[in-house]
């Protein structure tokens, strides 16, 4: 998102961001994130669920507002988390008995 989506853009301040995120399932979850205004900054979200489709918004405010002062939220963006890898190894078999066919 670029900060000035979802709050007004004050240079130099710090922020508090709000991030809501919600999967396939309905299931919204929200986190709060404090940075400073700097078009490269990333948040990480954790603790998704692998191989599932989120959609995620975001509103912020300059931390000197009070709490009733939240700029809107941004457009929703859908996103997939990478599936998680395999909990074991595959499970090969090994025969104990080899029977060949032959002629003579």
């Amino acid at each position: 998102w670029t900060m000035s989506e979802c709050t007004d853009v004050v240079w130099g301040n710090s922020y508090n961001c709000r991030i809501e995120y919600t999967s396939q399932w309905n299931n919204t979850r929200t986190t709060d994130a404090s940075v400073l205004f700097d078009p490269e900054k990333s948040v990480a979200l954790t603790g998704l669920t692998p191989y599932t489709a989120y959609k995620i918004r975001v509103r912020c405010q300059p931390e000197l507002r009070d709490d009733s002062n939240w700029g809107d939220y941004t457009g929703t963006v859908e996103a997939r988390t990478l599936a998680a890898a395999p909990s074991q190894g595959p499970n090969a078999q090994t025969p104990t008995d080899i029977w060949v066919d032959y002629k003579a």
